[in-house]
């Protein structure tokens, strides 16, 4: 699995994705593949394989939050805001603090988030690993300018990698 996340990490999506699909189709890594799968897919701008295949890594890991998060992320990205809501609700029982869902749902905890801006930085990754970078200007320029410094220091680093005008205009304020 390390030589995955390698490949992955140095920009070879293509080889990722295929060893991805491999360790898929073992019922031990079936959870966490589905849902690099479905990060991978999500990036190239397909985002109901996407969610196919989070909605697999859910069935083969129900307690794993990421994976109901970004389920539900890709479900209200493509427009089925009632499954969506029922995802959120759901996941929400089982983790009531998630800060990505509150954001999600449109109530976040703004004092809570600004109170640790790396809390923020963490909603924006999630959306960016999505490739959701409107959701990640809407996460963001919510908090007050102060607490924005060092989200943008954080974002700065991701950003490096990707081609959004939005993350950039996040950077510049």
């Amino acid at each position: 699995m390390s030589r995955v996340i390698a490949e992955e990490g140095l920009g070879h999506t293509r080889h990722a994705k295929v060893a991805y699909e491999v360790a898929y189709r073992q019922a031990e890594f079936r959870g966490r593949a589905a849902a690099r799968i479905a990060q991978l897919q999500a990036l190239q701008g397909d985002l109901s394989s996407s969610r196919a295949f989070l909605k697999d890594a859910v069935e083969a890991a129900p307690l794993d939050m990421r994976s109901m998060e970004q389920l539900e992320a890709a479900t209200r990205a493509l427009g089925d805001t009632t499954m969506a809501d029922q995802i959120a609700r759901k996941s929400l029982a089982m983790d009531p603090m998630s800060d990505f869902l509150k954001e999600e749902t449109r109530s976040p905890d703004l004092p809570h988030l600004a109170a640790d801006p790396y809390r923020v930085l963490r909603v924006a990754a999630e959306f960016m690993n999505l490739g959701l970078y409107q959701r990640v200007e809407r996460a963001v320029t919510k908090l007050p300018r102060g607490a924005c410094r060092s989200i943008r220091t954080g974002l700065g680093v991701a950003a490096e990698s990707s081609s959004s005008s939005l993350v950039r205009r996040i950077l510049q304020g």
